[in-house]
């Protein structure tokens, strides 16, 4: 720790153990005695960690494929994970710690969905969910209209630019030479 600081944040405890500290300062290669002992215990009812890195792996127009990060706790029981389409839940699936991917078939083409995932630990208390969006892709044959649809439309409009631009300059010769 750095000289002059005063607390110190323990991030590395588990649910239910007793944690012991002492203090002790240093100057050079000279030390203090060490403080007095004090300790703590961590409830054993807290909720486990939000699960990490949670994304969209792979996406087709009727599938959607999540990954995360697996919760290290050693009291974790499983995850729940669900699927909305809007603020409809569509399907929520029970999972077991061995978990980390996750893939959702038969999913409407060319649809934004929410998927939210939970851990929860064996006190089943549960977690704060971790949140992602992934959009299925629009079948090829679609895809490849809109694709066409927009360069003709993109083209079409360039087009009206171009005249009503002309126009708008023959317009402003015929002013001025009147």
């Amino acid at each position: 720790m750095k000289k002059g600081k005063l607390e110190y944040l323990d991030q590395d405890i588990a649910a239910g153990k007793t944690y012991y500290y002492q203090v002790r300062a240093y100057k050079a290669s000279a030390q203090s005695y060490s403080s007095n002992t004090t300790s703590t215990k961590i409830p054993d009812d807290i909720a486990p960690a939000t699960p990490k890195n949670l994304k969209v792996v792979d996406q087709t127009p009727s599938l959607l494929t999540v990954s995360w990060t697996k919760n290290t706790a050693s009291d974790l029981k499983g995850y729940t994970i669900n699927i909305y389409k809007g603020s409809e839940k569509l399907r929520a699936k029970e999972l077991s710690t061995e978990f980390s991917t996750y893939s959702f078939f038969d999913l409407e083409s060319g649809v934004i969905y929410k998927i939210e995932l939970i851990a929860t630990n064996t006190k089943d208390k549960t977690s704060a969910p971790a949140v992602t969006f992934g959009s299925t892709g629009f079948p090829e044959i679609i895809a490849s209209i809109l694709t066409s649809t927009s360069i003709i439309g993109g083209g079409v409009i360039l087009i009206l630019l171009t005249i009503l631009v002309v126009r708008t300059i023959k317009h402003h010769k015929a002013k001025k030479n009147n």
